[in-house]
């Protein structure tokens, strides 16, 4: 059976589309919403992305750009490939080092990828650069569970399958600290592993700490 780290998307416009969306101001890996968080740190209306890299350009050493996912109003994400691995792909969201001015991006990344749960998108390697910061995930194939329930109502046993798993990934955020903030269809994702329904929560970066001290905003 496939595992997650073996799998190769033949759909990957679904997951990169939601990851991309509207990439708000604050969010480190994507989501919509308010921005502000207790620590006051308010994050700029517009940016300039104009500095990001483009198609065929290496980041961080060991990537080069592929092609573009989606794109939004503050981030890029493309399609990567290691250079000493080509046939490995990764999703890579770049995003302008300005929208972080005064926060501890370091952290926030560190603390993203240590949630390890298998329900809960993978944060798989990042670096912060002079312009900006980029991150890589998974690619998946599926699709979102809003796509799903644009076709018609879930079955008792798909939505068993879907939210028993998702309930448990929060729970697991709870358990490191961590509140999800913007928790619905669009960012649960229905992967496929060989085959079998794989649920993803998404879009970590409105992911705040219980205490409510600012993490990776809404």
């Amino acid at each position: 059976m496939s595992s997650p780290d073996d799998l190769r998307a033949t759909r990957t416009r679904p997951f990169a589309t939601t990851i991309a969306a509207a990439s708000a101001p604050g969010s480190i890996t994507g989501a919509s919403g308010s921005a502000a968080g207790s620590s006051g740190y308010q994050p700029p209306k517009s940016v300039d992305t104009t500095a990001l890299p483009s198609q065929g350009d290496v980041v961080g050493l060991h990537y080069r750009l592929v092609r573009a996912l989606g794109e939004g109003n503050f981030g890029k994400v493309w399609v990567a490939e290691r250079l000493d691995v080509p046939e490995h792909r990764v999703a890579m969201k770049i995003l302008p080092k300005s929208m972080y001015a005064g926060r501890n991006v370091e952290r926030e990344l560190v603390m993203l990828a240590t949630v390890g749960h298998p329900n809960v998108v993978q944060l798989k390697d990042h670096g912060i650069e002079s312009e900006f910061i980029w991150l890589t995930m998974p690619v998946y194939e599926g699709e979102t569970l809003g796509e799903r329930l644009d076709r018609g109502p879930l079955t008792f046993r798909e939505a068993y399958d879907i939210f028993l798993p998702i309930a448990r990934a929060v729970e697991a955020l709870h358990t490191l600290g961590l509140r999800h903030q913007d928790i619905k269809p669009e960012n649960i994702f229905l992967a496929r592993f060989g085959g079998r329904l794989h649920p993803v929560l998404l879009d970590l970066g409105v992911a705040a700490e219980k205490d409510s001290t600012f993490v990776a905003g809404t």
